[in-house]
C-alpha cells in the first residue's frame, strides 16, 4: 500500500535528500523509541541517528541505545547488502551504543542477514524492512494518517480514497445500510460529545492529550457531518495556545485534522460542507500559529499550525477547490500583517518563519521546509516531556 518511491533517493542533493532519514526518525519515535540524536546533513561518521529503547523489568528498566542506519533503495528495488553496511561493530562502539538497527525501505540481503546474525553475541541487532514498516504504520491509528500524509501523499490519497469508496458502496447497497450509517454517525457524534465534556473537566495537559487521542477511534467512520461536529471543538482547543500550550497538543490537532478532513469529500453534493470545514481547519492553523508567535514564542507549536494550513491548501489544490486556496492566501496575508507590529521588536523570526512556510505551500510534502539554522533551532525536538509532571 505504501509506495516508498515517493521519497526521493538520498545523497543526490536537492530539497528532499534527507527525507528518508527524517521519515525513519518520525517512524521510530511513533512506535515508541526516544530520539537521542536526530539525523543531520553532511558526513555523519556512519551514523544516521541514535534512538533509545526502555525495556521494563522486574528489578528496573533496561536502557538500550541503538545506532540506526537508514538505507533507501526503493527506487532501484535493490536489497541492502553487507557492502552497504560496513564496520558495523566499530560504528556501534564508536558512538557508545548497545545495538545496531537497520531501517530499510526494501529488505536486507541474505549476506547482510548472515552478517548481522554473527554479531548478535556482541551487540543487539534489529532490522525493519519495508513490509514491517508499512504494517507498523497502518496499525497505529494515532499517527497513521499524519505519517502517510507527510511522507507518502499519493499513497495517503489512495488509502483514504479506498475507505471513502468502501463507505459509498455500503451507502448505495440497501436502504438498511443507509440507516445503519445514519445510526453510526449519530453514535459517533454522541461519543465525541462525551470526549468534549471529559476534556473540559480536566485541567492537566497530560490527561487532555490522552483524551484527544480517543478521537482517533472514530476517524475511519467519519463523514462531513461528523467532521463539522468535531472541528468547532478543535477551534476551542486551539484558543488555548494563548497560554502555556504543550507543543504535543498542537501536533495532535494537526494529526486529528489530517485524520478527519479527507473523509469529508463525498462528491459535489458535499462540496459546500467541505469548504466550510476547510475554512474552520485553516482558522485552527492560523489560531495556533498566531497565538504561538504573539503570546508564547513557541515556534514548534506554530509549525504545526502552519502545517495544518498547508495540508488544507494541498488538498484544495489536488481537488481544484479554489475557494479554499483563496482562504489560505487570505489567512497568510492576515498573519503576515498582524506580525508587523511597530510596538514589538521581537517578531522578526516569526515573520521570516511565516514567509518560509508560505513559499513552501506548493511543496507536496508536509515536512519542515529548509530554513536558516537560527530558525531551525527554534523548532528542534525537545522530547515528549513538555507536560507538567
Amino acid at each position: 500500500m505504501i509506495d516508498f518511491t515517493e521519497i526521493p533517493s538520498g545523497n543526490t542533493g536537492g530539497l528532499h535528500q534527507d527525507l528518508f532519514e527524517q521519515f525513519c526518525s518520525d517512524f521510530l519515535q511513533t512506535i515508541g523509541f526516544i530520539i537521542v540524536r536526530a539525523p543531520n546533513r553532511g558526513a555523519d561518521g556512519g551514523k544516521d541517528l541514535i534512538v533509545r529503547e526502555k525495556r521494563p523489568g522486574v528489578t528496573g528498566d533496561t536502557t538500550i541505545d541503538w545506532l540506526v542506519s537508514c538505507k533507501h533503495f526503493a527506487q532501484s528495488n535493490s536489497s541492502v547488502s553487507e557492502r552497504d553496511e560496513i564496520n558495523i561493530l566499530e560504528r556501534v562502539r564508536r558512538h557508545k551504543c548497545n545495538g545496531f538497527m537497520g531501517v530499510y525501505s526494501t529488505i536486507p540481503s541474505a549476506g547482510l542477514s548472515d552478517c548481522l546474525a554473527g554479531l548478535q553475541g556482541e551487540i543487539q541487532v534489529r532490522t525493519f524492512d519495508g513490509a514491517e514498516i508499512e504494517r507498523r504504520i497502518l496499525s497505529k491509528p494515532y499517527d497513521r494518517d499524519r505519517i502517510l500524509a507527510s511522507y507518502f501523499p499519493l499513497s495517503h490519497e489512495k488509502y483514504r480514497g479506498k475507505l471513502a469508496n468502501d463507505d459509498r458502496s455500503e451507502l448505495n447497497a440497501l436502504p438498511e445500510d443507509v440507516l445503519l450509517r445514519v445510526f453510526i454517525t449519530a453514535q459517533i457524534i454522541l461519543e465525541i460529545d462525551k470526549i468534549k465534556e471529559e476534556y473540559g473537566l480536566n485541567n492537566e495537559w497530560r490527561k487532555r492529550y490522552d483524551i484527544l487521542r480517543k478521537l482517533y477511534k472514530y476517524s475511519d467512520h467519519s463523514n462531513e457531518k461528523v467532521a463539522s461536529h468535531l472541528f468547532p471543538f478543535l477551534v476551542d482547543v486551539s484558543y488555548e495556545t494563548r497560554h502555556e500550550f504543550p507543543e504535543e497538543i498542537a501536533e495532535e490537532l494537526e494529526s486529528l485534522i489530517i485524520s478527519y478532513f479527507p473523509f469529508s469529500f463525498n462528491g459535489t453534493k458535499d462540496k459546500m460542507k467541505l469548504i466550510e470545514n476547510g475554512r474552520i481547519c485553516v482558522y485552527i492553523g492560523f489560531n495556533i500559529a498566531y497565538n504561538s508567535f504573539i503570546h508564547t514564542g513557541n515556534f514548534r507549536a506554530a509549525q504545526w499550525g502552519l502545517s495544518i494550513i498547508k495540508y488544507i491548501y494541498r488538498y484544495a489544490k489536488q481537488h481544484e477547490i479554489t475557494e479554499l486556496t483563496s482562504v489560505v492566501y487570505k489567512e497568510y496575508a492576515s498573519l503576515e500583517d498582524t506580525l508587523r507590529r511597530p510596538e514589538r521588536n521581537d517578531l522578526g523570526n516569526a515573520q521570516e518563519f511565516t514567509q518560509i512556510f508560505k513559499r513552501d505551500l506548493d511543496n507536496q510534502r508536509l515536512e519542515t521546509p529548509d530554513m536558516p539554522e537560527h530558525l531551525y533551532k527554534l523548532i528542534e525536538w525537545r522530547g515528549r516531556s513538555s507536560f507538567a509532571s
